[in-house]
């Protein structure tokens, strides 16, 4: 490349040498056919076009050539390497089943926390605009342990009205019932059959305010929200397909809730799963409107409250004035409502913010895991490299660059890696699968864990960076005196000690990071059996 740079390549005199050629043999033609010399050469080079341009013309395809030519040298060498790499391991079989089942659980933990941190944590909430949505609450009396030891209320429907009308920072308010019992609305499937589901009744707005589209149907009209209109309902997309079969024509027919005939006016799309984010742990059929006036004031403090910044709203300026704007109806209210003291929170920091330690804590435990899995595999493969150190230096005397040596090393180390990589990601499928249903732990967005292209990504290169840790510290003790290994000269025993020594360090290491995993893992299991035998009072 520098000969490029700075001078003329083989390629550019291969090119002057056949223009060269070319134009003597048409010279030579025109001379034997009567013409002078001179003439012969202002003809050829005439008829021979601009020797610049055919000059970079052949430059051109000289190089396009040459490049083919290394890119199938190179995938040669590397199919040759790789070729070797599975021989010699099928040979050491014992080795690489070990070193695979290894790198497959060290992988199979690393991508399936990885889900989960990237599920619940990491991918935006499955909401319009989700960057500017807010938690609402209300602050008890007493500050923020106050009242029946609440650490905060809920809002009224009437308080609900008056903050969306008149705050100045948000472009609207939504909210649902947040106290509501499972199996509160029994299905009637057919006469004596009965199911019991679960309804939540959620605002008016709160579809389209989060961008929720009904897969079929509509959602509810301001009519349908007022207190004494005709009872509707949506369902749910699950619902929709194993109680009617995915039936279209359900919309608008009505169905037997509580007794009641009930008017179905719309289905929720099943990407929008209301448990997974709002109530984690349960499970909801059906939505129905709750009005915002004053017949459902009068239930109190029952609703969750989520409202949407205004572009360029900063949340402290929406803290602000939601605090200002509750004092002032405290004040207007003060014998007819409870006091309005609002306290925001990002809305992703409200539903995860209680995991996310938990969750940081479990993917440190992972990656000290991983670290492990390398020190291990690159001891093993130390050890393994060491004894094959003749071998290593016979090919070095036959000819075999050190260098050539080194990616041997590596291709081998990256194939035990990739191996691992394959077993990691179905224990990572088999792995999600069984966080995803989990229902004994009430963890927000646990739906949304799954394999997807960022998992496979992480695996791919977790195996890419375990293989290159692991092989790179063999390839570098690949022998540099061909002679003195030949011939196990007095030199041995140093190189035998430096080998010692670095096998010394790996184990070091490894022992240190697993000693690191225990001592924390069993503080958290004694931390934990603590809190299950604390006495509760009643």
């Amino acid at each position: 490349r520098l000969f490029r740079l700075t001078g003329r390549s083989d390629a550019q005199r291969e090119a002057d040498d056949e223009i060269r050629l070319h134009l003597q043999l048409r010279i030579d033609e025109l001379v034997a056919a009567g013409m002078s010399p001179d003439a012969a050469r202002a003809e050829a080079e005439r008829r021979f076009g601009s020797v610049h341009e055919e000059r970079e013309r052949f430059v051109a395809d000289a190089r396009r050539r040459d490049d083919r030519m290394r890119v199938r040298e190179w995938i040669e060498s590397v199919s040759q390497d790789v070729r070797y790499a599975f021989r010699t391991l099928r040979r050491d079989a014992g080795f690489t089943i070990f070193a695979v089942l290894i790198v497959g659980l060290g992988i199979g933990a690393s991508a399936t926390v990885f889900s989960l941190v990237n599920g619940v944590l990491l991918r935006p909430m499955p909401f319009r605009d989700p960057s500017r949505l807010i938690w609402i609450a209300n602050i008890p009396d007493n500050g923020a342990m106050g009242d029946n030891g609440l650490a905060e209320w809920r809002l009224e429907s009437d308080q609900v009205a008056d903050l969306a009308a008149r705050n100045r920072t948000l472009d609207g308010i939504a909210g649902y019932d947040a106290y509501y019992a499972q199996g509160n609305a029994p299905l009637t499937v057919s006469p004596g059959d009965v199911e019991r589901l679960t309804r939540v009744r959620v605002t008016c707005n709160f579809f389209p305010f989060l961008g929720v589209a009904p897969v079929a149907g509509r959602s509810f009209t301001d009519e349908e929200c007022r207190s004494g209109s005709a009872p509707v309902t949506m369902l749910t997309e699950a619902v929709w397909r194993q109680r009617f079969a995915a039936d279209r024509s359900i919309v608008g027919r009505t169905i037997t809730l509580n007794d009641r005939a009930v008017t179905v006016v719309g289905v929720v799309p099943s990407s929008f799963d209301y448990p997974s984010v709002f109530a984690p742990g349960t499970d909801v059929e059906f939505f129905s409107p709750f009005p915002l006036d004053s017949a459902t004031a009068r239930s109190g403090n029952t609703l969750a409250v989520i409202g949407r910044l205004k572009p360029g709203v900063a949340i402290a300026a929406a803290r602000e004035d939601l605090v200002a704007l509750g004092k002032q109806l405290s004040d207007e209210f003060r014998s007819q409502r409870n006091p309005v003291r609002p306290r925001i929170l990002r809305l992703d920091e409200r539903i995860n913010g209680q995991v996310r330690p938990a969750l940081i804590i479990l993917a440190w435990a992972v990656i000290a895991v991983m670290l492990i899995v390398c020190a291990n595999l690159a001891s093993l493969q130390h050890a393994r490299m060491t004894a094959r150190h003749r071998e290593m230096a016979v090919r070095a005397a036959l000819g075999a660059a050190r260098g050539r040596l080194i990616r041997q090393a590596l291709t081998e180390s990256l194939v035990l890696a990739g191996g691992g990589a394959v077993l990691g990601v179905a224990l990572t499928v088999l792995g999600t699968r069984m966080i995803s249903r989990l229902s004994a732990f009430d963890i927000p967005l646990l739906s949304r864990v799954g394999v997807d292209a960022g998992v496979l990504a992480l695996a791919a290169g977790v195996a890419v960076v375990t293989g290159v840790l692991v092989g790179l510290l063999p390839a570098l003790n690949a022998p540099a005196d061909v002679h003195d290994t030949l011939k196990d000269g007095p030199r041995g025993s140093t190189r035998g000690g430096r080998h010692a020594r670095v096998r010394g360090a790996l184990v070091v290491a490894e022992v240190a990071a697993t000693c690191v995993l225990l001592v924390a893992s069993g503080l958290l299991a004694r931390s934990l059996g603590r809190l299950l035998d604390v006495q509760l009072g009643y």
